[in-house]
């Protein structure tokens, strides 16, 4: 029979709210200001009454040397802040520098929040839409589908203004293999969980361009969603 130790679990709870407590002076001593978004619905989560407003210290190493830039293609961070305040799938919006105009606003969006370290954190790029390509014409019940099949002008919205981070993998021919083809480009999206939106394959997604993608392939996660996406060509 085993005994679990009150003592040994409150001190490790000290211990945990201590380390949080630091971190959340760090982020107010070296940090930036940033407003915490908590998507409740599956539209246009910045545009939802924000949560609140921290300072956070933002950085590509967990060690928190603040000596090196965010890089290109490489969206993974971590935030060092009040992460008692932070949950996973939370945006997290910084500001722009009225003193250094190079110094432009971010968008993050929590992945994995854990005792005693900094939170994991992806920096966005894109804003998307997401997209049912060929819905039922009926109640789900039977499958009726539009004679049509799966076109744009059929497709039903289901979320709209997510911001995710869309990095191009390379290409790939058309399944037409014709001369004059253009090769499709390849993604992988990142993004937090979308409420009362299941993400699957066959999905289309539309970014702020106009510019069409079909996922191949999906990856649910606690971290949240990740995606492999095909660009559409027509």
């Amino acid at each position: 029979m085993s005994v679990r130790c009150c003592c040994n679990e409150s001190r490790e709870d000290r211990a945990a709210a201590l380390v949080a407590k630091g971190m959340a002076k760090a982020g107010c001593a070296a940090g930036q200001s940033v407003t915490l978004y908590r998507p409740t619905t599956a539209t246009d989560p910045l545009q939802q009454a924000p949560v609140a407003s921290l300072s956070v210290l933002f950085d590509i190493a967990a060690t928190m040397p603040a000596v090196s830039p965010a890089v290109w293609g490489h969206p993974v961070a971590y935030a060092m802040g009040d992460i008692t305040q932070m949950r996973v799938g939370d945006y997290l919006v910084t500001q722009a520098s009225s003193v250094i105009p190079g110094v432009v606003a971010d968008t993050y969006f929590i992945a994995r929040i854990d005792l005693s370290r900094p939170a994991l954190v992806v920096r966005t790029n894109a804003v998307i839409d997401v997209l049912e390509s060929d819905p039922t014409s009926d109640n789900e019940t039977v499958g009726y589908r539009q004679p049509e099949g799966p076109v744009a002008s059929k497709d039903v919205t289901v979320a709209t203004g997510w911001p995710v981070s869309l990095i191009a993998h390379g290409g790939s021919s058309p399944p037409t293999h014709l001369g004059t083809d253009v090769p499709r480009g390849s993604y992988s999206l990142m993004m937090p969980a979308i409420p009362g939106v299941l993400i699957y394959s066959g999905l289309r997604f539309r970014d702020a361009t106009g510019t069409d993608y079909h996922t191949s392939s999906v990856e649910l996660s606690e971290f949240g969603v990740r995606l492999s996406l095909l660009e559409d060509r027509v």
